[in-house]
């Protein structure tokens, strides 16, 4: 009997995870602000190339769960560099987002992660049209500034007001984020967390287990996700009141769900 609900546990945790919503959150800015090491320190698997400054995209490329192995839909922006053609920039920018709304909910931009690097200490025009862009067309936006272990709280305060003075009617989060730290003995990654919650907050509930499975900054939020349904299967099989032991103790009291919470929590990774 054991065995039996065990296999019927195991079947209702395996229909949850291939039926799992995947949300597409497009990362947005320019070449070498880490929008590939963020990518790559929330999802902790190497789906973005990292290219020290240099453009590495010419376009908005497409990380799907089927490529990257994590559920999210991940379209990270081209390759602009300071100083090119940012209208260009923008134009591609506003097409990409155009086409993605065209195409149905499914394929429609969930969420923007709007990526300045906050030495900058200022906000540039193409940065303003797209993000009024992104307010228009009432996408979730946060607007994260990157590598602030390279950056002095004067610079970051400045562009934190900056932004603010630009009164979009939509009220934007803004992150103070260190994805890889340029003096990694003295500074550890930092805001990541916090990002990760944010987004999770942000997106419609469908699309929020994908997030937390996918990331691997919260791992309290990975654990609370795995028992939950783990829980929620077990009793399923076994009647409410059938186990009279705390959930702490869910997954050895039966047995092989321990693999299951394994397989749950650590997700693609």
């Amino acid at each position: 009997m054991l065995l039996q609900n065990e296999k019927q546990i195991e079947k209702q945790i395996k229909e949850y995870l291939d039926n799992l919503r995947s949300p597409n959150i497009a990362v947005i800015g320019l070449a070498g602000v880490g929008k590939s090491s963020l990518i790559n320190a929330v999802f902790g698997v190497e789906i973005a190339e990292t290219g020290a400054g240099r453009s590495v995209t010419l376009d908005y490329k497409k990380y799907s769960p089927d490529k990257c192995n994590i559920p999210v839909t991940l379209y990270d922006s081209p390759g602009y560099e300071a100083g090119g053609d940012a209208m260009t920039f923008v134009r591609k920018t506003f097409r990409f987002l155009d086409e993605q709304r065209r195409k149905g909910l499914e394929e429609q931009i969930h969420l923007i992660w709007y990526v300045i690097n906050a030495a900058s200490a200022r906000i540039q025009e193409f940065d303003i049209n797209i993000l009024n862009k992104i307010n228009t067309d009432n996408i979730p936006a946060i607007i994260i500034l990157s590598q602030c272990d390279r950056a002095s709280q004067e610079e970051i305060n400045s562009l934190k007001l900056a932004i603010e003075d630009i009164n979009f009617t939509k009220v934007y989060d803004i992150l103070e984020v260190s994805a890889s730290p340029l003096k990694k003995l003295i500074c550890e990654p930092f805001g990541l967390e916090l990002l990760v919650r944010k987004t999770i907050d942000l997106l419609p509930n469908i699309y929020s287990d994908a997030v937390i499975l996918a990331q691997i900054t919260d791992i309290e939020s990975k654990r609370e996700l795995a028992w939950r349904h783990i829980a929620e299967a077990s009793f399923g099989c076994f009647g409410t009141g059938a186990l009279p032991i705390p959930l702490s103790s869910l997954a050895g009291a039966l047995g092989g769900l321990g693999y299951l919470y394994s397989k749950i929590s650590s997700f693609a990774h």
